[in-house]
């Protein structure tokens, strides 16, 4: 009898954690995601916003209106999402298929000085909410509602090698 009683706490404790587990496992594929769809509209971008002119004289320019037209082109059908909105200096995505909540991209432009060349670096930080399906990670999260944000940071660096 006591055997049984145990087998059946195992059973009920290991399927909790595994519900737990495979929640956060979700949240890590999203995150990696939305992490590799933003690298990769990046060096689509980077590749077709550059100014072939200055190429001559060795300098890097990039077309910023042109760098996040690319942009979103490449990470709208990487995704399957929609632009909803955009503004000089962030993105606002739409998922029609309900994949994913809305996807907000923050674009920040500047160049630094690497050993006398210019280096153009792009960062660009994504924030989408995220609700968590069992009450326990939502909970666990401090969020009444259980609504927590996948958020990541990227840098993208554009220079010329000789």
């Amino acid at each position: 009898m006591k055997s049984i009683a145990a087998v059946i706490l195992a059973i009920v404790l290991l399927s909790v954690v595994i519900t737990q587990l495979s929640e956060t496992s979700n949240v890590l594929k999203e995150k990696v995601t939305l992490d590799a769809a933003v690298l990769t509209s990046c060096r689509v971008a980077s590749g077709l916003s550059l100014e072939n002119s200055e190429l001559r004289d060795l300098e890097l320019l990039i077309n910023e209106a042109e760098f996040m037209q690319f942009f979103s082109e490449a990470f709208c059908s990487t995704l399957d999402v929609e632009l909803i909105n955009a503004a000089v200096d962030s993105m606002i995505f739409a998922s029609p298929s309900g994949r994913f909540n809305d996807i907000t991209l923050r674009f920040e432009f500047y160049t630094v000085d690497y050993s006398g060349r210019e280096v153009m670096i792009v960062r660009v930080d994504l924030s989408t909410p995220y609700v968590f399906r069992t009450a326990l990670l939502r909970e666990a999260s401090g969020f009444a509602t259980g609504v927590s944000h996948i958020t990541g940071s990227q840098m993208f660096e554009i220079a010329l090698v000789n």
